[in-house]
């Protein structure tokens, strides 16, 4: 566990990108202590952040369909009570105290549905937790490469969770000013990425893949990891919290409470 991000493992071909790295803060910041609360994380990818989350004491699960981030994400969280399910239960009716979907609804065609779904599971008063790529003039062939369906404006994303019967809590937005800084630099190498396909994988190929491929970060990974690298990111961390309530960022990060 790495004191300022989190969860790696290089050897698994999994280490946090900046982006996962700012986007944690602001979970954490709304995530205190979980003793006695149940957590579901919805597409939980490599499980990293179920890493946290056990470690605040919440009893965490993730369900994670595609079977190379599942793998992973079981790998991850050995040695931990985490469990890792590849379905839902149909007895999850009002079984959890928080969920969470990072990165997620931009995947499905019909999101109402899905997150409707999802917040049948949560109990009263429960949490859920989202994050989401915004604004739509921002499209890129990153986009592409994770196979998104859309970003989302700021009132689309509080019509969907109002709609679904969540009041929010919070929305805001994260990741400004150090990935719109690199958005050009993440372009080129989406771009090279699919140049090298050897095929062009369809929607849930690419949805599959998106969580847990990290197989070009290990280089700026490492970079991360000496001091000067350490120090731009925690200044990133720390410069992102005046601008969550503008529009400025790369994503939005919304906290909804089930009525």
């Amino acid at each position: 566990m790495h004191f300022l991000y989190g969860t790696a493992a290089p050897e698994l071909g999994w280490v946090p990108a900046p982006r996962y790295i700012l986007r944690r803060s602001r979970v954490l910041h709304h995530l205190k202590i979980g003793k006695g609360r149940c957590s579901l994380d919805i597409g939980c990818g490599a499980g990293a952040l179920l890493v946290d989350l056990h470690g605040r004491g919440f009893e965490a699960t993730g369900l994670e369909s595609g079977p190379e981030a599942a793998s992973v994400a079981k790998a991850l969280t050995l040695q931990t009570s985490v469990k890792i399910l590849s379905e839902a239960d149909p007895q999850w009716h009002s079984t959890f105290d928080v969920i969470s979907a990072f990165e997620v609804l931009e995947h499905i065609k019909d999101d109402h549905e899905a997150l409707g779904l999802w917040v049948s599971w949560l109990k009263p008063g429960g949490l859920f937790l989202a994050s989401v790529p915004c604004h739509m003039k921002r499209w890129t062939v990153s986009d592409d490469w994770a196979g998104h369906v859309r970003r989302y404006e700021r009132q689309e994303l509080k019509d969907l969770f109002e709609n679904a019967g969540l009041d929010i809590v919070a929305l805001e937005s994260y990741g400004f000013p150090l990935v719109n800084l690199v958005s050009g630099q993440r372009t080129k190498y989406y771009q090279a990425e699919m140049d090298k396909r050897s095929a062009i994988k369809d929607l849930d190929q690419s949805t599959a893949s998106s969580g847990v491929d990290r197989s070009g970060l290990t280089g700026v990974f490492n970079k991360m990891c000496t001091w000067p690298g350490l120090l731009a990111m925690w200044s990133a961390i720390q410069l992102q919290r005046p601008f969550v309530r503008t529009n400025l960022g790369d994503g939005y990060f919304v906290v909804g409470r089930l009525r």
